[in-house]
């Protein structure tokens, strides 16, 4: 599970995530620019539009999959899903959600 107060642009990662995919740290500030460098380059576009979709407000959860690298340097195929949760205002207030490793075999085109 990460977290992300958005306010503060603050993500917390668990600490298995940050030894896996070799993170910086549990608690990263832009943490948006340090993990897409970890994202696969044939990955990228659609890591981005589903962040980018968030960010401008048009939805308020995504799902996405995507390959990141690890710390061996392995492609590993990982399912995100995070929701943004908003204070009284309407304001984006905490962005939330699951990061589930599916492995290096996973193909996200075979039937499951």
């Amino acid at each position: 599970m990460y977290v992300c107060d958005v306010e503060s642009d603050i993500f917390h990662y668990p600490k298995a995530m940050v030894e896996e995919f070799d993170l910086p740290g549990e608690y990263i500030k832009n943490a948006a620019a340090i993990w897409s460098a970890k994202v696969h380059p044939e990955d990228q576009s659609a890591f981005l539009a589903s962040n980018q979709e968030i960010l401008d407000g048009r939805s308020n959860s995504h799902y996405v999959e995507y390959r990141a690298q690890n710390k061996a340097g392995k492609w590993i195929w990982v399912r995100c899903r995070g929701r943004m949760q908003y204070n009284d205002l309407g304001e984006p207030k905490l962005f939330a959600g699951f990061i589930k490793k599916l492995g290096e075999d996973y193909d996200p085109d075979a039937k499951q």
